[in-house]
């Protein structure tokens, strides 16, 4: 019976062998860091990751060793957006969608804006923590946001008060990559 390395090193290798995506933890004290790739090569001792980032760009190389690796995962939903969004990369607009009629561009006309075009946007708030999805409604005091996960699905309704938010950012590659994600799901 394999142990925990061998298992390691067998999976890595059969990510390798099939050019799937893989995550692996090194980091004991954060479960919520790892690494995403295609796997380049394995030995005894070592791996090597073309590392793929949130957005499916190329991200360098990550080289390690097996024996820091504590966890590792395949086959997740998120593995396959980020293959979806490596595969589409070169594809998102760089240029921002005509704003005109909206300006100027306060926060209001902002959300009327993404509302009216169907934009996902991101609302940062005052930690800096996004919520991304398509303005669903929003009034003098609130936006009610229909919130889109990193796979593209929408996970339901937020309402937020719009003084907890500090900004606005839409048209970037989070927004484009939710964007994306969405229209797979949504087979459009």
């Amino acid at each position: 019976m394999p142990d925990f390395l061998d298992k390691i090193r067998e999976t890595l290798r059969h990510c390798k062998d099939t050019g799937d995506l893989v995550e692996v933890y090194d980091d004991d004290r954060d479960l919520d860091h790892f690494i995403v790739g295609r796997v380049e090569s394995v030995t005894h001792e070592a791996y090597a990751l073309l590392s793929i980032g949130p957005h499916g760009d190329f991200d360098g190389r990550q080289i390690g060793r097996i024996e820091d690796i504590i966890r590792i995962s395949t086959g997740s939903s998120y593995l396959s957006a980020l293959r979806l969004l490596h595969e589409a990369r070169g594809t998102m607009d760089s240029q921002p969608v005509d704003s005109t009629g909206y300006t100027p561009l306060d926060l209001n006309s902002a959300l009327r804006f993404a509302k009216d075009k169907r934009i996902v946007i991101s609302l940062i708030d005052g930690d800096h923590i996004p919520i991304i999805g398509f303005v669903n409604d929003f009034g003098s005091d609130y936006v009610e946001i229909r919130e889109l996960r990193k796979d593209g699905e929408e996970d339901g309704l937020i309402t937020v008060h719009l003084d907890d938010i500090i900004r606005v950012d839409a048209g970037g590659r989070t927004e484009q990559a939710r964007a994306f994600l969405h229209r797979v799901r949504m087979g459009l």
